[in-house]
């Protein structure tokens, strides 16, 4: 494979309460510790360019910010460049730091393997074998930097942060890197092992059959013939060949069209992802898996309390619930559930939708979502059957008092007789 750069994305996502993380994003705003995306800042702008040009609604709820301190990836012999990213959603509390590193022309497949391992939190036993710094602090592992930065964000400790998710994309640019530029067979078999580890973080890539590596890689997007994205579990491969001569023609096009050039097809963007959106669908993507575990976790919880709790030998089932529903807990779960649901937004653009289908679909995240689709169901016949109850209970007692009264109706006639 002809590699001419190479880009990595590794990120992390946690749920926070939105005021919590609103709070701590206006006061390290306020400190200088981050910037907004936007023209002011030379990554900033990428992004901006990208939101403005290629991903249309997909993008819409997320609020991006670049760290002032730029991160670097210390090893034997070569110091990798990065940038902190962090996405937020303040409505719901989703949170997400990403660190974009720039590899360069290196085409090593090992070099970024043990990358992703490190993400995956397995660390560094020395300095000396590598390093994950900024602001001159050296981490064990990316994990461990990633974690420790969102811990100073919200002034709090690491184990008060809660479950973290994790997703990475890499991209990588050349020539001839795609799947299919290959005539020989044992060529195009090479290329299916190295991406299938990319893809696995399988440092055995090499002795992986090469069926296997094909089924894998295999089933991939792409709107272009210079692009091919694929996907599986938490991950994204992106193969770019884009040349300058199509920037050059999409330039031309606009221009004579329309007066003036777009500046988002001249770009040759720094950061994995971002050309075409694949970063926007990927964050998506991670933002749905962060909700909707958070949300079964939590509705999980709600229910192994009910399994635990008194209950009264007369309609138990139904006392319990009623008792949530009156503490609003029934009530806020549902409405939680169905707010996940109401949430759930695709691309405005047919053919970036097609890519944030892939990306979910080998996410897993739809699994997590039928299963929120179960409970909202569950919630219904829950609340349903506490109202039914509810009205049985209303009519018996609106019985026993009538029965009481001409009781005592014909108490009094009968004394008076």
């Amino acid at each position: 494979m002809d590699i001419e750069r190479s880009l990595a994305c590794f990120s992390l996502a946690w749920h926070r309460d939105p005021a919590v993380l609103e709070q701590a994003v206006q006061q390290r705003l306020g400190e200088g510790r981050i910037n907004p995306v936007g023209l002011q800042i030379p990554l900033g702008r990428e992004f901006d360019l990208v939101i403005q040009s290629a991903v249309g609604d997909m993008a819409r709820d997320i609020t991006r910010y670049i760290f002032a301190d730029s991160p670097a990836i210390a090893l034997p012999g070569v110091t990798l460049s990065g940038s902190l990213v962090l996405s937020c959603n303040m409505f719901t509390g989703f949170v997400m730091e990403t660190l974009a590193i720039d590899l360069a022309d290196r085409a090593d497949v090992d070099l970024l393997i043990s990358l992703i391992h490190s993400h995956g939190g397995l660390s560094w036993e020395t300095p000396t074998k590598g390093s994950a710094e900024v602001a001159g602090i050296g981490r064990s592992s990316i994990a461990h930097l990633l974690v420790s930065c969102m811990s100073e964000f919200f002034d709090c400790s690491e184990e008060a942060l809660g479950r973290h998710y994790g997703y990475r994309i890499l991209e990588l640019r050349g020539p001839d890197c795609m799947l299919d530029r290959f005539e020989s067979d044992a060529l195009q078999s090479e290329v299916h092992r190295v991406t299938y580890g990319l893809l696995t973080g399988d440092e055995g890539w090499r002795h992986v059959p090469s069926s296997r590596a094909k089924a894998v890689v295999s089933n991939f997007w792409s709107s272009r013939e210079f692009l091919q994205v694929m996907a599986y579990g938490r991950a994204v491969v992106a193969f770019n060949t884009k040349t300058a001569d199509y920037a050059e023609r999409q330039q031309g096009f606009f221009l004579e069209r329309f007066g003036s050039a777009k500046e988002y097809f001249g770009t040759e963007f720094d950061v994995a992802g971002l050309d075409h959106g694949v970063f926007f669908a990927c964050e998506n993507a991670l933002e749905r898996i962060v909700l909707a575990d958070t949300l079964v976790t939590d509705i999980r919880a709600e229910q192994a309390k009910r399994q635990t709790a008194k209950r009264r030998s007369l309609f138990p089932r139904s006392h319990v619930v009623w008792r949530e529903l009156v503490t609003s807990n029934l009530q806020s779960a549902h409405i939680r559930v169905r707010g996940y649901l109401d949430s759930l937004r695709d691309s405005d653009v047919e053919e970036v939708n097609d890519m944030l289908h892939l990306i979910t679909e080998k996410s897993g995240v739809l699994r997590y979502e039928n299963r929120i689709r179960e409970y909202a169901d569950m919630m219904d016949s829950e609340l349903d059957r506490v109202w039914d109850f509810q009205l049985t209970r209303i009519a018996v007692l609106v019985s026993i008092v009538s029965l009481l009264c001409t009781a005592t109706s014909l108490f009094i006639v009968l004394k008076v007789l």
